[in-house]
């Protein structure tokens, strides 16, 4: 059914967000994190099949607890991580694909 009057439509900026928590990971604050194929949050590292999603607000250790035991709130945005030195990321790769090499590392 179409709108025939305002409506309050809620919203929320999505600015930091929450993930569960990969079996026995452990999220550092300030920690680039990304999912894993199955949805739950990991630190940044290599590998084609994780998808960076942000930036850790805390400290989360799932150490020995179940997927999604624990959940981690995630800052989405731009962020200044560590340059890996021997790939470094320069001017010339603005607006192109940025590859993770660690949680603190791109």
């Amino acid at each position: 059914m179409a709108l025939t009057a305002d409506r309050n439509t809620p919203a929320r900026t999505g600015d930091v967000v929450e993930h569960p928590v990969e079996a026995n990971a452990k999220l550092f604050a300030g920690a680039l994190v990304a999912l894993n194929a199955a949805g739950y949050a990991v630190p940044g590292s290599v590998s084609t099949t994780l998808k960076a999603v942000g930036r850790a607000e805390e400290f989360v250790d799932n150490t020995g607890g179940a997927q999604g035991a624990k959940t981690v709130r995630v800052a989405r945005g731009v962020f200044r991580f560590r340059n890996f030195a021997t790939d470094a990321v320069t001017r010339a790769d603005i607006g192109t694909t940025c590859f993770i090499v660690d949680d603190e590392q791109v």
